[in-house]
């Protein structure tokens, strides 16, 4: 009699400790507390997401030139145009004393030298092709704000000063060469020789800025040059010099970073985030 009591006091304590599990619920602390703290178990859960479109970003004073232009599936057609102001470090000719020596000088030719900074986006084994024009005002922004942004544009004149299609190298090589039209060229040789260009104020006067505009035709990739290392550099040269004789040269270059900005377009016509935002 006394171990049948046992057993049945044993079986009654095993079916009470064992009333929470068997309903797929454990409560914590039910014996000092009166809610009822549960640890439920579950295998499906839901994350919403958003993707958020900054209006604009400011892309001036980034040492950092961007240009092209790159079809991505997802975010869109991306295009990259990079404006600038130059100056120089000298508006005169080489000058060794003698007051006739400048009249002896002739132009040689003019260039753009991008130095790559090893920065680029997209397929870099295809052709990218852009023109370098002439700013039609200065480089200032529009608003009492000192930056420029993403979406800041300037005027410019239609006629290319100098185009190049090209292979990217940004990991290989130094620099582009990209040889600019021979009569601007000569026009502003001609303007400093007669000194109606001296000083950085009527340089700018005459040549506002540039800006680099990249065709729409080919969109493969986007490359980085560095600001501070690229520059227009006018070559010239003595009046029937011996041909052993090395040129002269006036380099401008973008001394003034904030002076320097990258308009960056997006369009998301038939991508997955143009869809996005016609539901929202």
């Amino acid at each position: 009699m006394q171990k049948f009591i046992l057993i049945l006091l044993f079986v009654l304590t095993l079916f009470s400790c064992g009333t929470d599990t068997d309903t797929g619920e454990f409560t914590v602390g039910s014996d000092y507390l009166a809610l009822s703290n549960k640890v439920i178990m579950i295998d499906t859960v839901t994350v919403e997401m958003s993707t958020i479109n900054f209006d604009s970003l400011v892309t001036s004073n980034k040492s950092r030139i961007l240009i092209g232009n790159y079809d991505d599936p997802i975010f869109g057609k991306v295009k990259s145009d990079s404006y600038f102001q130059l100056s120089g470090a000298s508006y005169a000719l080489n000058n060794t004393g003698s007051d006739t020596e400048a009249v002896n000088y002739v132009f040689d030719s003019i260039s753009m030298i991008l130095k790559y900074d090893k920065y680029y986006y997209g397929d870099t084994t295809k052709v990218q092709t852009f023109d370098i024009h002439r700013l039609l005002q200065k480089v200032k922004p529009n608003t009492d704000d000192s930056n420029f942004y993403n979406n800041s544009a300037l005027s410019y004149s239609t006629e290319s000063l100098g185009k190049i299609s090209f292979i990217p190298r940004p990991k290989q090589k130094d620099s582009i060469n990209i040889k600019m039209d021979k009569e601007f060229g000569e026009a502003l040789f001609q303007k400093i020789k007669k000194r109606e260009i001296t000083d950085f104020d009527s340089f700018t006067e005459y040549l506002k800025g540039l800006v680099l505009v990249p065709e729409t035709s080919n969109s493969s990739n986007i490359i980085g040059f560095s600001a501070g290392s690229s520059k227009m550099r006018l070559y010239y040269s003595k009046y029937m010099a011996d041909t052993d004789e090395e040129s002269y040269i006036l380099d401008y270059t973008i001394l003034d970073k904030t002076k320097q900005f990258n308009s960056i377009s997006l369009d998301k016509t038939g991508t997955l985030l143009a869809e996005s935002s016609r539901l929202e």
